[in-house]
């Protein structure tokens, strides 16, 4: 009798899943690296200062590398594994936005606590008060009173030597 047929498995099937293993385990590694490279930035970043330059950046960037990454990797049929990433890209960029949001909203408070309020202004002196000012500190430098005009007068005396005769 014939020997019955197994099931013929094609010889790249072995290849192509060890394959498709290697590409997930560099995706993932690749993925961590980067991971781990974005958030020592950020800490650098936030501890340098320069934490709301890269925030108004990643706003303008993440958009634009996504519609990037969109183009060259159409998605023809969406997986859960596609809707879990765009829905955990959407939330990290919600956060980035609400992050530079934020940093921009505690900037503009710093700059108006600077600014003059209404009682800092009620506190100026007026145009007209300059003017009185003014007209009274000319006055006293061009016309020195009596009084300080005897005290900056040197004290001369002058000394007679001459001899009195007496007619009598």
């Amino acid at each position: 009798m014939p020997k019955a047929a197994s099931a013929r498995v094609p010889i790249w099937k072995k290849v192509t899943t060890a394959t498709a293993r290697r590409r997930k385990r560099y995706l993932v590694g690749s993925g961590l690296v980067v991971s781990l490279f974005l958030v020592l930035a950020s800490m650098a970043a936030y501890k340098g200062g320069w934490w709301t330059q890269i925030l108004d950046w990643a706003v303008v960037a993440i958009p634009a590398i996504a519609g990037f990454v969109a183009w060259i990797i159409p998605v023809k049929q969406t997986t859960s594994f596609h809707r879990f990433w765009l829905f955990v890209g959407g939330v990290i960029f919600s956060s980035l936005v609400y992050l530079q949001q934020w940093e921009t909203g505690i900037t503009h408070a710093k700059e108006i606590a600077k600014l003059a309020t209404k009682e800092d202004l009620a506190k100026l002196p007026t145009v007209q008060q300059i003017g009185i000012e003014f007209r009274k500190a000319t006055a006293e430098q061009t016309v020195p009173q009596a009084s300080e005009a005897k005290k900056n007068t040197p004290n001369i005396h002058f000394k007679c030597d001459v001899q009195t005769s007496s007619y009598s």
